[in-house]
């Protein structure tokens, strides 16, 4: 009540002039070696007032008539085909390529963006240990993933680690005989939290973040994809280790009652991706863009970073390793 009184004494009505702003082309190409290259354009909206979108409408303008062209190495790669604002070369990148692309909107600049393919990165020695069973859960069960990244000492590399699981459940219904009559099988996939320890990939620099009954909070990362330079291990090759948690990685479900045998598997599959410099910079920062609300109220607000000349947005090519993690079961 108090903060609410100090608040409305202070209160005053500021006018600011603020002069129109014409929307700007949003160029957004996240792309993957060894698939096509494709980028949505639409169009920006200003950051003061207020609009309405009819219901099923896109909240951001999509552009359908804007000519793209894909130049790779110098050469040119033709023009990208356009279905619903999103336009799609027949090129598949390849690590060590330069791709220039260029995007022509009636009454906008010109809009160019350049992107360098990063080499995959080197992923080996990959595996879970130290199984421990939660001692109050039968059904959870912690461990350590880990692998060995063998970063190239020729140049400045970006990197981010993600974790997959894949839920598999078959179902098997059966007649009153107990005789099976069907199956039906649905797999599902998402990405996982898991937590990372490590003083030479996580960022422990900023003093104000330094716990010390808890010396190894600063340089701890909990979330989804974490993201790191070579930095401190350029040239090495590094071990990690993710704290992650197993829960239920396998499960058999029997309900007679209702005809059901439910036979569960789940796996998981590690992601490390090799980035360019500017793929890097618009990841952290959109995540720090998307970071607690509460305590971004009292900070300075995030400028995404952007690589696109004559527009915004992001235009980049993602090397990455993908390996399949074999999972303990129950005992």
């Amino acid at each position: 009540m108090l903060a609410a009184v100090l608040f409305a004494a202070c209160e005053k009505q500021i006018d600011i002039d603020i002069e129109e702003q014409s929307p700007r082309v949003v160029v957004m190409g996240q792309n993957e070696v060894d698939e096509p290259v494709a980028v949505d354009l639409t169009y920006s909206r200003p950051i003061f007032g207020t609009y309405f979108v009819e219901y099923g409408e896109d909240y951001f303008k999509k552009i359908t008539d804007a000519t793209v062209t894909l130049r790779v190495d110098g050469s040119a790669a033709g023009v990208a085909t356009q279905e619903d604002g999103r336009y799609t070369f027949a090129h598949r990148p390849q690590p060590g390529e330069t791709l220039e692309l260029t995007v022509d909107v009636q009454g906008q600049p010109a809009i160019t963006a350049t992107a360098v393919v990063p080499n995959s990165p080197q992923v080996a020695d990959v595996s879970i240990r130290d199984i421990e069973r939660d001692e109050y859960d039968d059904y959870t069960t912690y461990g350590i993933l880990t692998f060995t990244l063998s970063d190239d000492a020729a140049s400045a590399d970006y990197y981010s680690v993600r974790l997959l699981r894949h839920d598999t459940t078959i179902i098997t219904y059966r007649d009153e005989e107990g005789e099976a009559e069907s199956y039906d099988t649905t797999v599902s996939s998402r990405y996982v939290r898991f937590s990372c320890t490590d003083y030479m990939i996580v960022n422990n620099t900023n003093i104000e973040d330094f716990d010390p009954e808890d010396p190894t909070a600063s340089s701890t990362y909990y979330g989804w994809n974490l993201l790191f330079t070579d930095a401190a291990i350029n040239g090495m090759s590094h071990k990690i280790d993710l704290d992650i948690d197993i829960t239920n990685l396998y499960y058999d479900y029997d309900n007679p009652y209702y005809g059901e045998e439910a036979v569960m598997r789940y796996g998981l599959t590690l992601e490390v991706v090799s980035l360019s410099r500017d793929h890097y910079l618009y990841q952290a920062t959109k995540e720090s863009y998307n970071g607690d609300a509460i305590l971004d109220f009292f900070t300075e607000p995030v400028q995404i970073h952007s690589n696109i000349q004559g527009g915004i947005g992001i235009f980049g090519v993602a090397s990455k390793s993908r390996i399949k993690v074999n999972v303990p079961t129950h005992d």
